[in-house]
């Protein structure tokens, strides 16, 4: 800490904190807590390589996207699909630019499959990516099926008439779109004339084999008709499964390697290892011991992939985000490194506009300049993140100087780590980055922040 004798002067930000009398005042602009498909937070290379895993691993394979909510799931699936990406300009002048795949990628979906869940409780999950998968695959749009697991039960008949057809027929299967078009228009009507049938007709392990085969051939089938590679492979990105029931998600995993998982896809999902082991809790029972639980998640998913939130580039991620303030990203970015011990895209927004909501009542007062605003950041972040610990501060902040020096470090000894905050962090936001001197300036302009804000 600092010297007891040392002489500071206590800075106030609405009097004097803007060094030059013509600083205009900040701007105000608030974040939406939104996904984007801007490449604002990882380092240089982290996406790309993210991509290219994609499109050159072996196949099936299924990966799962892990990190807490708010940490850029949806984003990172954003940006890996915009990689995958290849804009044609189009031959015809008032006609958009035609979006195709680049090599190794015959066709994507996304599925938010946690928004569908909120928006219409009592739809059938797996149905909703099955009938979008297959809709994809065969390039025009599907009926939706009532009894999806009822599929591959007739899988098997219908392939094989519909491939007797195709050799002699193949102008008029044409017109159906693809291939697997076809052989869909037909299971999918014949599913429609199952319904009143029993439920209970047994589906065998070749039925499924043999629908699984269909859809690799369609994918071939395709990717040579777009002059694709031979491994070129169909991405499907499902979002949300962190944001439904456990067990349903669980379901969700069972069924897509049962029905979907063959050689030509790639199947990248939201979902935490711990989110698994609780759906398999629910479904099973307690019976099920944790190395179970972990055999249930490698066995559905061979690449688990965490959001890599200790490289995050927040210097780059703050010049996004201040706009009018990009020269200070550099010091909002140390703020949120030293205070938080998990910093995400969702919690920086968060403290970034209640930082703005404050600034926007202060302005009301006096003219506040920029050259105080991450300590109004650092300020903001405490309080939000803790309640107590900021009372603990705001005590030792009353009074001089010198109350402030002697009575700060035993404050932050007794919170330690308390609700994501490091504490012990506090006093080198200002430092000198040599980390022997004090910064007056900046010391005072926290100080006069904590009190305003108490």
């Amino acid at each position: 800490m600092a010297d007891e004798n040392e002489a500071v002067a206590t800075v106030d930000p609405l009097a004097d904190a803007a060094t030059d009398e013509n600083e205009a005042a900040v701007t105000v602009d608030p974040l939406a807590d939104a996904a984007t498909d801007e490449d604002n937070l990882y380092e240089d290379g982290y996406v790309k390589g993210t991509a290219d895993y994609i499109k050159e691993c072996a196949t099936p394979m299924t990966i799962a996207i892990q990190g807490n909510w708010g940490v850029g799931k949806t984003s990172l699936f954003n940006l890996v699909t915009k990689e995958f990406q290849v804009k044609v300009e189009s031959k015809e002048d008032d006609s958009p630019d035609e979006e195709k795949y680049c090599e190794g990628i015959i066709g994507v979906e996304a599925i938010d499959i946690g928004q569908r869940a909120a928006s219409n409780p009592d739809e059938n999950l797996f149905d909703t990516i099955f009938v979008a998968v297959l809709s994809k695959i065969a390039g025009h749009d599907l009926k939706t099926v009532e009894n999806v697991s009822g599929i591959a039960s007739v899988a098997t008949q219908i392939i094989s008439e519909y491939a007797v057809e195709d050799e002699s027929e193949g102008e008029e299967n044409a017109e159906d779109g693809s291939f697997l078009g076809g052989i869909l228009n037909a299971l999918f009507s014949a599913e429609e004339e199952k319904k009143s049938e029993s439920e209970d007709n047994a589906v065998s392990d070749e039925d499924i084999e043999a629908f699984k085969n269909a859809i690799t051939d369609a994918l071939r089938q395709s990717a040579e008709e777009d002059g694709k590679t031979e491994d070129s492979r169909f991405v499907v990105f499902i979002d949300g499964l962190d944001h439904i029931e456990p067990k349903a998600a669980v379901d969700i995993m069972e069924k897509m390697k049962t029905f979907l998982e063959c050689s030509r896809c790639v199947f990248v999902y939201a979902i935490d290892e711990t989110a698994v082991y609780d759906g398999v809790r629910a479904k099973f029972g307690d019976k099920v011991d944790e190395g179970r639980r972990k055999m249930f998640f490698e066995k559905h998913v061979q690449v688990p992939l965490s959001i890599p939130t200790s490289s995050y580039d927040l210097d780059k991620y703050f010049k996004h985000l201040l706009k009018d303030e990009k020269e200070r990203s550099g010091e909002f970015a140390e703020v949120a490194n030293a205070l938080l011990i998990a910093p995400t895209p969702r919690t920086i927004k968060r403290h970034v506009n209640t930082m703005y909501e404050n600034l926007s009542a202060f302005e009301e007062s006096g003219n506040v300049g920029s050259a105080s605003l991450a300590m109004l950041f650092a300020a903001v972040i405490l309080k939000v993140e803790s309640s107590k610990g900021f009372d603990a501060v705001a005590n030792c902040a009353e009074g001089d100087m010198a109350h402030f020096a002697e009575n700060l470090n035993a404050a932050l000894e007794s919170l330690g780590h308390d609700d994501g905050i490091n504490w012990e962090m506090l006093p080198t936001l200002w430092r000198s980055k040599e980390g022997i001197y004090v910064d007056a300036l900046k010391r005072g302009d926290f100080l006069s922040w904590i009190r305003k804000l108490k």
